[in-house]
């Protein structure tokens, strides 16, 4: 029991993150309900992003610049400046080889920017930081497998994503349930719910943890996403 329990949190954690990729990357949600046989969207009308004209492994591209450019724009909007930088993997090159990002780090009295690799975990890097825009910079590698069993990375290829330090809070819809004649349905206020079930006649237990997250952000303005940064 204590294995599957790990087991479905594990997944359900998974599809947490998924959530809020989705989010941040896309500013909605696509939700399914194969059982029922519906569909739906979360919109949260998000449109701080955009696509750049020169990638920052192209000839007069400035990543400083256009990092400067995203920041300022979600101070105005938001009220609050983004603190960490998520790179996608094959920018990560892009950046560090840009000459102007170079030049930058070769300011040492003024340490505009410093690239210093640090594994924090298997699946994160740090990579340094730009000390004018007070910006930290991480690369993540992770991949999901949809329901149409295609690999995807969690960071979409050529993308950047400017995040506040919390970007919102994770929620949690009622899961309602039936328990059986003498208890009938009961619903609970939970991130997970778990149910035991079973009978007799059919010499069998089963065992099922429901959750119904949906991320909230802070405020939608807080963020920002850069694509086209490699071409």
């Amino acid at each position: 029991l204590a294995e599957d329990t790990k087991e479905l949190e594990d997944r359900i954690e998974r599809s947490k993150n998924w959530l809020a990729r989705e989010m941040i990357y896309n500013g909605k949600i696509q939700a399914e309900d194969k059982e029922d046989g519906y569909s739906f969207e979360i919109d949260f009308n998000f449109t701080n992003k955009e696509v750049l004209a020169k990638g920052w492994d192209e000839a007069g591209s400035d990543p400083i610049a256009d990092l400067k450019r995203a920041r300022l724009h979600c101070i105005q909007a938001a009220g609050f400046a983004p603190t960490i930088a998520i790179l996608a993997g094959d920018v990560v090159d892009a950046f560090k080889n840009n000459a102007k990002v170079q030049k930058a780090m070769d300011i040492r009295n003024f340490n505009f920017a410093t690239y210093t690799p640090k594994i924090i975990n298997d699946a994160v890097t740090f990579l340094g930081t730009i000390a004018e825009l007070g910006i930290e910079l991480y690369q993540y590698d992770e991949w999901f497998v949809d329901e149409n069993n295609v690999t995807h990375p969690f960071v979409p290829e050529g993308t950047v994503a400017l995040l506040p330090k919390t970007i919102g809070t994770m929620e949690y819809g009622l899961v309602t349930q039936y328990e059986g004649e003498e208890k009938g349905f009961r619903s609970y206020e939970s991130s997970l719910v778990p149910f035991i079930y079973g009978s007799v006649e059919g010499n069998a237990k089963n065992f099922r943890l429901t959750s119904r997250p949906v991320p909230v952000p802070k405020n939608v303005d807080g963020w920002y996403i850069l694509e086209g940064v490699t071409k």
